[in-house]
């Protein structure tokens, strides 16, 4: 039992270490922004992020993991930076009143 425990803890961290490097690539992050953004289908990882986005801005991230967080927050400034049209077009469906988004990435920043 503890076996399948690491070994579930070990796909976990590979899995964000690859979405980590995808985020860095700005084809890749694209085609996260499309798959966030309901233009084209997820693959597994992003679609587990896509699933907790509504939450996780509305709540501040209060029940993401440090790991979760650190991913956002690498998320948000490549697309601000890369990307600002469509990080504006993320904000505009995710929050589209403005009500959360400021106090969602300060609770991710330096993550």
């Amino acid at each position: 039992m503890k076996f399948l425990v690491l070994v579930a803890i070990i796909a976990v961290a590979l899995a964000e270490e690859d979405l980590e490097q995808a985020i860095a690539d700005p084809q890749k992050l694209q085609s996260f922004v499309d798959c966030f953004l309901d233009r084209a289908p997820c693959s597994p990882g992003p679609a587990n992020f896509k699933e907790m986005t509504p939450k996780a801005v509305a709540s501040n991230c209060a029940n993401c993991t440090p790991a979760q967080k650190h991913l956002a927050n690498l998320f948000f400034t490549k697309l601000q930076q890369n990307l600002p049209q469509e990080y504006d077009n993320f904000v505009q469906k995710y929050d589209p009143k403005g009500e959360y988004m400021d106090s969602f990435l300060k609770s991710v920043q330096g993550a």
